[in-house]
């Protein structure tokens, strides 16, 4: 593995990290790099304890991405199964939530509320970029200022309805 002398961190961009039969060899690598390191993706689902004691050793650029697309998975048990473990915190990962594929805003509203009662910062990802539901959902979480400060319902009615218009 070859990087650039001059960086000031490493971005990984295998998404599923963990899933390389090779992982080990990778991780230590990035360990003895001693470089802040960006993972584009790690498979809650099949982080061992084993995995979540390595990449704790990782200085990380920002957090840990991991994603809860299928609202009918058990993301939240799989979480927490890893946050068991005890060496990995919840302020460490951010959980990418993809809305308007297939779910409805109670599943969307569930995943997120879900995530922020275990202190995991969700990131949503809008399925439909036109949609205005989906873009004012995405506005609320994604902008944590706003997030952290109102209900959706509040941010619903001070941006009439749910719809594009910013102004409060």
């Amino acid at each position: 593995m070859k990087l650039n002398p001059d960086g000031e961190w490493i971005h990984v961009l295998d998404n599923n990290f963990f899933a390389n039969p090779e992982w080990r060899k990778s991780i230590k690598h990035l360990i003895q790099e001693k470089l802040p390191v960006k993972f584009d993706g790690v498979d809650i689902r099949i982080l061992t304890r084993e995995q979540s004691i390595e990449l704790n050793k990782v200085k990380l650029v920002k957090h840990i991405h991991i994603a809860w697309d299928n609202p009918n998975e058990d993301v939240p048990k799989e979480i927490q199964r890893v946050l068991d473990y005890g060496n990995l915190k919840a302020y460490k990962f951010c959980c990418y939530v993809l809305i308007g594929y297939d779910t409805t805003e109670e599943q969307d509203l569930y995943r997120i509320e879900t995530l922020r009662s275990m202190n995991i910062d969700p990131f949503i990802m809008p399925y439909d970029k036109f949609d205005d539901y989906q873009l004012s959902l995405a506005r609320y979480v994604n902008r944590k200022e706003i997030y952290k400060a109102c209900t959706w319902s509040e941010y619903k009615s001070n941006t009439h309805s749910g719809s594009t218009d910013e102004h409060s």
